[in-house]
């Protein structure tokens, strides 16, 4: 991730109480909007199954919720972070985005952990369980699972409260019961939820050749519409970020409707911080044309180079152009510190820029666009493919 999107993400955690509670905010983001999906599941009724998925979308938003305004009874670790975090220059330490601060990391990995805790206590659970949800609507598995399930979790810095969080899944009505070698798990006030985690895990095989690679982020963004198509759409997207985000997004590609093209979203490991979407474009000749992150917070718009050469021919042809224009291409030219053989000087003009070219050639990121950002990428977009 690039150092400016982390300086970007600590600094503007005002109005959240902490970078733990925006992080809990950004999963409430990041959800689908609630949508039935109407899945044959032997034994059940359509009417049941769509009580389900909405019980569980429900039961997971308003964790959150709860987790978002009350972190210290989901043992979300949020006083040591923020403490640390004001002793620091923000600037200085994600300078190098090749380097990390250690203590920062190692203080952010432990609240992003502890709020994964229990995203993961239902998949893993799910995946591992004999019966997702019985006649009796309980989740059926092993003891020898549940424990390796609960094993699997025990991420060491924060291990030891994990009974505190399975405690807080009890107290909203979670209830774990042993029978002879398996455990039998239910929920008091969400009788059918484990109903709607069934329909989430489960793969129409009439559908994917295989394995849905977005199978993991329907899950954890409860979107019950993956079940019926390879990926999210961008509307999926848009409905994430901010209005004048979303607006934008839309200028950009509504000047595109001529043209026929094509995209890739690709799958996030995660909806916490630190992951975004990640999307790009392609014309119908299979040439790449711009790519997007976004995130509730946060769009930016990225176009590579390929090579370091082919960089080096757009800046002579926008040298020619009108100052102003040249600026703004030099000044959205991401520049990069670090000791590495990809690393090159690039002239733009009489000044000079550090970047790291890799296979990309270097990347233009355009972060938080307005309308004359969208004008004057077209006009390089054509520079471009003429190229």
């Amino acid at each position: 991730m690039a150092a400016y999107d982390d300086i970007l993400w600590l600094k503007n955690y005002e109005g959240y109480n902490s970078p733990a509670q925006k992080s809990i905010w950004y999963c409430i983001m990041m959800l689908a909007k609630f949508e039935e999906v109407k899945v044959n599941i032997d034994g059940f009724d359509d009417k049941n199954v769509i009580k389900g998925e909405k019980e569980f979308y429900t039961f997971m938003k308003t964790l959150y919720q709860d987790m978002y305004a009350n972190p210290e009874s989901y043992a979300i670790p949020v006083t040591e972070y923020d403490n640390y975090i004001k002793t620091i220059n923000l600037e200085k330490v994600f300078a190098n985005s090749h380097k990390n601060d250690a203590k920062e990391s190692k203080l952010r990995n432990n609240f992003m952990k502890a709020i994964q805790f229990y995203q993961n206590y239902f998949w893993k659970l799910g995946l591992a369980a004999d019966e997702i949800c019985n006649e009796k609507y309980e989740l059926v598995i092993s003891k020898s699972k549940y424990d390796n399930v609960l094993k699997s979790l025990d991420h060491p810095s924060i291990k030891n409260e994990n009974g505190q969080r399975l405690n807080a899944l009890a107290d909203r009505g979670i209830v774990v019961k042993k029978n002879g070698k398996k455990y039998y798990i239910s929920c008091k006030k969400v009788p059918k939820m484990f109903l709607g985690l069934k329909v989430l895990l489960t793969v129409p095989k009439s559908i994917y050749k295989t394995e849905n690679k977005f199978k993991k982020l329907n899950y954890l963004r409860l979107d019950y519409k993956g079940y019926y198509r390879p990926m999210p759409e961008i509307e999926d997207v848009k409905l994430t970020l901010k209005k004048e985000h979303s607006d934008i997004l839309i200028l950009l590609l509504s000047l595109f409707n001529d043209f026929k093209t094509r995209y890739s979203l690709y799958p996030m490991a995660s909806i916490l911080p630190f992951n975004k979407w990640k999307v790009d474009y392609w014309l119908g000749n299979n040439k790449r044309i711009f790519g997007f992150y976004a995130s509730p917070d946060f769009l930016s718009f990225r176009i590579s180079f390929k090579t370091p050469e082919n960089l080096i021919r757009i800046i002579k042809i926008l040298e020619k152009k009108e100052r102003k224009y040249f600026e703004w291409f030099r000044d959205n030219i991401k520049e990069v510190f670090h000791d590495c053989p990809r690393n090159k000087i690039i002239m733009f003009g009489n000044q000079k820029k550090h970047l790291c070219c890799g296979s990309s050639g270097g990347t233009m990121e355009i972060v938080n666009p307005d309308k004359n950002d969208v004008k004057n990428i077209i006009t390089l977009i054509k520079i471009i493919n003429e190229v």
